[in-house]
């Protein structure tokens, strides 16, 4: 992967120590700051009314009312340090930023606490609506004032945190990628955008700025000393932030991660000098076009916004959320980021009409579609009895099972726990029409993977197995290994997403049973094709139906010639080179 370069506190002991000290003055300075700003807004309160009385506060800090919009004050200093503890270490080490901290969280948390104090009596919802707004777009403009006064610092005193700035006689025109995850993180998006970016070095100087791997929520020894990474991967300059680890059961942990991606993001676009396309993915949700937007401004370049996924729209299909307000300011920020775009470029026919839904057809922004694809040279078919194929099989007990697999990320957006009721249907023991056992196997991970686990545990599905992520140098072969693939996305996914994972299951060759909305684009394309069979989400009958069909018909010729019409299709239409291309000539023309 080349030479991993990593940067942010360096120096000898004396200026580690300075560095150590002038953190523990601003930590020192936050604490004094919220009892002071605590003080400060009392006073407001009292000069403003001839008739308050300070033993007012203690009725107020007695009641819910109050109490609330504290913690809620608290937990959002807890997140900004947590998201962005880095900014203590000061990157050019310079006195003026360290004031420029001091008076930002004075200011902040005097202004917090007005709110909390002329809300509070209005009720506990309205008091923490209204804070909550307030803290989120306090986040995003604090972050933003914080990039640009460090880099109009970092400019003048030449201290620029050793990020590359490129090779200057390099006469290609620079493209500067945001992608929250690269390889060797296993996430669909992080392969992708590393073909793309690989596959554009021909044309584009290419930066990608992303995070240290931790698609998992784990993150590696070697990544957790220091804020910025830069490596080289196949000429591609690769810009790591460091993250916090997460959880992707736990809310929270997820917010801290992704905002401090967020933060170091534009940090990062700052200090890399000029740019002259920008290109970002529609993740993470919002902030992604967010990022897009900042960088186009700051560097006066042309954007690309690259669609994955619509949020809020895919937030609001799995319902996990369901804040009318916050959805709806979602919403404006993700459209403000379409609007503002260059070129958005969707991966489906769905999800271009969702866009012209948003914007009613009227000033829809200028967008091109553009499948994702699968490397046909890296995944590609192999019989069952390929020694490799084989080997993979034997170290699972496989044998010579019939196998129905579901491989990518076990979360939110699949049905997955009702596909499992179906599963249970048949029991340990069932055999398909040829003779042979079956299987369902589950490989990947995700926030309910221990759900599904527990719960095929205790209905005693012996026939169900649950394997990690594969390293990608045994995709090929764990992708091969089985019969049938599932491609599956719940309810309300239509146009909102589009799965990437069954391009992988048309380079191998195999039949899809496929739970996708009609009209969506892989379903569409699966019907076109006649590469699998197709059922409606939460349609539990016509899965379970679809299953037997395969069962009944396993080895039969009509079973064979499903895969090889989706391999057909995906050799001639939706390769990796075909696509590339289109991205090369819409980024230029754009």
């Amino acid at each position: 992967m080349g030479e991993l370069r990593s940067y942010m506190v360096t120096g000898n002991k004396d200026t580690n120590s300075r560095i150590k000290h002038k953190k523990t003055v601003i930590l020192i300075a936050d604490i004094t700051a919220l009892i002071i700003a605590f003080l400060l807004a009392l006073l407001c309160r009292y000069i403003s009314s001839s008739t308050w009385q300070i033993s007012e506060v203690w009725t107020m800090l007695d009641g819910i009312n109050i109490i609330i919009p504290i913690i809620s004050v608290i937990l959002y200093m807890a997140i900004f340090f947590l998201a962005d503890k880095e900014a203590y270490k000061l990157e050019s080490q310079n006195l003026l930023i360290m004031v420029i901290y001091i008076i930002r969280n004075y200011l902040f948390l005097f202004i917090s606490l007005v709110l909390v104090l002329y809300l509070a009596q209005r009720g506990p919802y309205i008091s923490r609506l209204v804070l909550g707004l307030f803290m989120i777009f306090g986040m995003i403009l604090d972050t933003v004032a914080r990039s640009v006064v460090s880099s109009l610092i970092n400019k003048k005193l030449g201290t620029l945190s050793g990020i590359r700035k490129g090779d200057s006689a390099d006469s290609r025109p620079h493209l500067l990628v945001f992608a929250h995850y690269y390889i060797p993180d296993v996430a669909s998006t992080g392969q992708i955008l590393k073909e793309l970016s690989e596959g554009l070095l021909d044309t584009f100087r290419v930066t990608v700025v992303c995070t240290v791997p931790s698609y998992t929520g784990v993150i590696a020894q070697q990544y957790k000393t220091h804020k910025f990474y830069e490596e080289d991967i196949n000429n591609v300059h690769v810009i790591r932030i460091s993250v916090p680890e997460f959880s992707k059961a736990d809310k929270m942990s997820r917010i801290r991660n992704i905002l401090s991606y967020f933060a170091g993001a534009m940090q990062v676009t700052e200090m890399i000098g000029s740019v002259d396309y920008v290109y970002s993915i529609s993740q993470p949700p919002i902030l992604g076009g967010m990022l897009g937007v900042y960088a186009k401004w700051r560097k006066k370049a042309k954007f690309v916004y690259n669609i994955q996924d619509f949020n809020p729209e895919q937030t609001m299909a799995v319902k996990y959320s369901d804040n009318k307000l916050v959805l709806g300011l979602m919403m404006a920020i993700d459209k403000y980021s379409c609007a503002h775009s260059d070129l958005v470029i969707t991966v489906g026919r769905d999800l271009g009409e969702t866009l012209e839904k948003r914007f009613s057809g009227k000033k829809v922004p200028r967008y091109t579609i553009i499948n994702n694809w699968m490397d046909e040279k890296k995944l590609y078919p192999l019989p069952l009895d390929d020694p490799k194929v084989s080997a993979f099989r034997n170290l699972h007990d496989f044998g010579d099972d019939f196998v129905i697999m579901y491989s990518g990320n076990i979360g939110l957006y699949y049905d997955l726990d009702g596909i499992l009721a179906v599963i249970e249907k048949f029991k340990p023991g069932t055999r398909t029409a040829d003779g042979r056992n079956v299987r369902f196997v589950f490989v990947g991970g995700g926030s309910l993977v221990d759900t599904l686990e527990v719960y095929a545990s205790q209905h005693h599905m012996d026939n169900v197995v649950f394997l990690p992520y594969q390293n990608q140098s045994d995709l090929i072969y764990s992708l091969n290994c089985a019969d049938v693939h599932w491609c599956i996305s719940a309810k309300g996914i239509k146009g909102v997403s589009c799965p990437s994972k069954y391009y992988g299951i048309a380079a191998v060759g195999k039949p899809v049973l496929a739970v996708l909305e009609k009209g969506s684009e892989i379903r569409t394309i699966i019907e076109e094709t006649g590469s699998g069979i197709c059922c409606d989400p939460e349609d539990y009958k016509a899965v379970e139906d679809g299953i037997r069909w395969f069962l009944d018909n396993a080895g039969s010729p009509e079973f064979t010639k499903m895969g090889q019409r989706g391999h057909k299709n995906l050799m001639e239409n939706l390769t990796k080179d075909i696509s590339i291309k289109k991205y090369r000539e819409a980024i230029l023309d754009c």
